[in-house]
């Protein structure tokens, strides 16, 4: 789709899908919920309402990102570079129903729920996901000439 005069307005209304990890997200991941905090908030305004397609362990699911949660506890055989970096925001999944309504019916809402950490994998498994199910327009950095958009 080209850009036309006003482009940075009409993205900001639009507010695409930036496909990749933006100068904000590492410090928002790892920022607990606290009086005056933004990070949970921004890495709502971005991801949630995303559709993800999972092809984990040969189960193929077609989920949406719909709510955070703070990691707490240290995932097991989780190695560390520093100190209780384990503790983070996480993007927490449903099962999507146009896929999935009858697992979801079979196993319950609650149960089919699934977190992600926000790394590489979940942008892919975003991007891999049908564009016609997602919410909103996905830019991958090739729209732009700047290559500082580019993630790979």
């Amino acid at each position: 789709e080209p850009l036309v005069a006003g482009g940075a307005n009409e993205r900001v209304r639009e507010n695409p899908f930036n496909a990749w990890p933006e100068s904000w997200e590492e410090q928002a991941i790892f920022e607990p919920e606290v009086s005056g905090a933004t990070g949970r908030y921004q890495l709502k305004t971005k991801f949630v309402g995303m559709h993800l397609y999972d092809p984990d362990d040969g189960v193929e699911e077609h989920r949406i990102i719909v709510e955070l949660e703070w990691n707490k506890t240290k995932p097991r055989g989780w190695k560390t570079n520093t100190p209780q970096d384990w503790k983070q925001w996480k993007a927490v999944t449903e099962l999507d129903p146009k896929h999935h309504q009858d697992k979801i019916d079979k196993e319950g809402h609650e149960d089919t729920l699934e977190s992600y950490w926000f790394n590489d994998d979940l942008y892919d498994m975003i991007l891999a996901a049908p564009r016609d199910e997602q919410p909103r327009t996905i830019l991958t950095g090739d729209e732009d000439s700047d290559d500082s958009y580019r993630r790979r």
